[in-house]
């Protein structure tokens, strides 16, 4: 398995990005999943314009920010957040590199202020959808369905349901490592991850996906997996 990686911040504090499986490359592209819920919204609007320029100085890139505004379905409510975003980043050197700037640092104070319940980790991305871009609000009139699950430590993708009509992936990422702190010599303490992966589904129907979460396939998609929850989001970017 590939070594971690890890880049000095303040002090003897270390941020690590560890491999979570042998097939982890950490040289390749990463899209991190940051999960969570709100405190301020204000505030942590004001992070991501204080912080935009950071992201573009190492390629950086959003794919996907949504927020949860139905819940489907909840079989777990420990799994229960309602942000969704996934962003590129061209390697976890990229990602060290950000998150080792001093400015970069005095203004995440921002966004520890702003969220709750906050998750985040790196994924490998299976799909072939939307590609991430540098900046810009979501204008389409799509619907989306994330949906997010706990499908224990297998090193395989899962097999996603055959797709209906008018239903698109737009993203598939299943965790290949961790993102965490280190002092000194004590043991890495990783940032909770309590899921294995995200699938993001795409429709200019509503309906359609519901149908879609409520058909014989995908119900039958999700009794292979573990724990899982399912929300109709709003997206932003």
């Amino acid at each position: 398995m590939e070594r971690s990686k890890s880049i000095k911040i303040i002090g003897d504090s270390k941020v690590v990005v560890s491999p979570a499986n042998e097939s982890t490359e950490l040289d390749r592209p990463l899209y991190a999943i940051n999960w969570f819920n709100l405190k301020r919204l204000w505030m942590y609007n004001l992070y991501n314009l204080l912080v935009a320029s950071h992201l573009k100085k190492v390629n950086g890139k959003a794919l996907y920010k949504g927020i949860g505004i139905k819940r489907i379905l909840e079989e777990d409510p420990e799994l229960d957040r309602r942000m969704l975003l996934v962003v590129y980043y061209p390697s976890a050197d990229a990602f060290l590199k950000l998150v080792s700037n001093r400015l970069f640092l005095l203004k995440s104070v921002f966004r520890i202020n702003s969220v709750k319940d906050f998750c985040i980790a790196f994924s490998k991305r299976f799909d072939k959808g939307e590609k991430p871009k540098t900046s810009g609000l979501y204008k389409g009139d799509c619907f989306y369905m994330a949906h997010v699950f706990h499908k224990g430590s297998v090193d395989t993708a899962i097999e996603l349901p055959s797709l209906s009509d008018g239903i698109t992936c737009l993203f598939h990422g299943e965790k290949t490592a961790d993102i965490g702190r280190q002092k000194g010599n004590e043991d890495v303490q990783n940032a909770p991850f309590p899921i294995e992966g995200v699938v993001v589904w795409e429709s200019k129907s509503k309906d359609a996906l519901l149908s879609f979460s409520e058909s014989p396939e995908y119900s039958e998609f999700k009794n292979r997996l573990g724990k899982s929850n399912m929300y109709l989001q709003k997206r932003i970017l």
